[in-house]
């Protein structure tokens, strides 16, 4: 018997469980990439319809006649399908997804996500990289030197890591969410 997919639940609940005991309502939850495909649906069942949950798959998603060949197609599906919104790097692997979605799940696909049941699930393009060029210009403001500083002296003699997703969704109304970590 291969254990692999018992042990792919498994961790997939632990880290939901981590999840579900930190949340505080209003939080957004940002789950990344193939390894925890069933994170999504564990955390909205626990928290329910209202939180707002995204999950960005950095891999290729491959087309419905190669996903349908999974033994576990319609458990990682519907996995996803926990969040709110799915990110995906290019218009292809969203295509992908919404038809996929379609022929194995019997939802409706609309060009901008997917109408299920009891709630719609947004689905983007959302290429990530960054335009050195355009970064370094920005650096050069004057506002940005200004809140460098004020980094440099916040957390002086610590190591700061800074991430920055750009949500383009007009559900989401985000158009950039900051984190910034330091030990």
């Amino acid at each position: 018997m291969d254990h692999s997919w018992k042990y792919f639940v498994a961790v997939n609940r632990c880290v939901a469980d981590v999840i579900i005991k930190d949340y505080k309502r209003g939080d957004t939850v940002w789950v990344h990439d193939y390894h925890l495909l069933l994170v999504p649906k564990m955390v909205r069942e626990a928290l329910g319809p209202e939180a707002k949950i995204g999950f960005f798959l950095h891999v290729a998603f491959p087309s419905s006649e190669i996903f349908r060949c999974l033994a576990h197609r319609q458990q990682l599906l519907e996995g996803m399908l926990g969040a709110s919104l799915i990110g995906f790097q290019t218009e292809e692997y969203t295509r992908h997804f919404l038809q996929t979605c379609s022929r194995l799940l019997c939802v409706e696909a609309k060009n901008d996500g997917l109408e299920l049941d009891d709630r719609f699930v947004d689905v983007i393009s959302l290429p990530i990289g960054i335009n050195p060029v355009q970064l370094e210009e920005k650096r050069k403001e004057e506002k940005v030197q200004e809140w460098l500083d004020t980094l440099k002296t916040r957390y002086a003699g610590k190591k700061l890591f800074v991430a920055r997703d750009k949500v383009s969704s007009p559900r989401w109304r985000s158009d950039i969410i900051l984190g910034i970590y330091y030990f």
